[in-house]
């Protein structure tokens, strides 16, 4: 675990901190956005219609919910959210080697139950925790996209 995301860990576990955020569960505009983002997105890949907005979209989904399940929310779930996390960057080599866009059968159900689950961790998580996994999943996504298309 990298210095920043040590502290991030800490800071979301600091009681002052929760105190001051007063642990208020994430807004339903905001699980509403985030869910139909990455339908949306989900929805693309699967028709063959993808772009790679549409996996970054996913790949942040796939960190969020993995960071959530880190913290206690589905610690349970890691694996199978690694595995759907591994499925979108596969997607990523196959366009690397000249390929569309797009997902397996088997692929868009491992996705498509990453989402619900990561659905259910929004509905518990609360503000403080999300605000921190939003920051935490946009550097592993970044990180992750960079190894993953330097590895060309």
């Amino acid at each position: 675990m990298s210095r920043e995301s040590r502290n991030t860990a800490l800071l979301v576990k600091n009681p002052i901190w929760r105190a001051l955020v007063k642990q208020e569960p994430v807004s339903e505009q905001s699980r509403t956005s985030v869910g139909l983002a990455s339908r949306k997105a989900l929805y693309a890949l699967s028709e063959g219609e993808g772009a790679f907005e549409h996996v970054k979209e996913l790949l942040v989904a796939a960190h969020l919910a993995i960071y959530l399940a880190e913290q206690g929310y589905g610690p349970d779930l890691i694996e199978d959210l690694v595995a759907a996390k591994r499925d979108l960057l596969a997607c990523l080599v196959r366009v690397r080697d000249g390929l569309p866009y797009s997902l397996s059968q088997e692929e868009r159900t491992r996705i498509g139950e990453l989402l619900r689950m990561h659905e259910q961790q929004l509905e518990l998580a609360d503000r403080g925790v999300y605000s921190a996994a939003i920051l935490e999943s946009y550097k592993r996504t970044s990180a992750a996209l960079t190894r993953e298309l330097s590895a060309e």
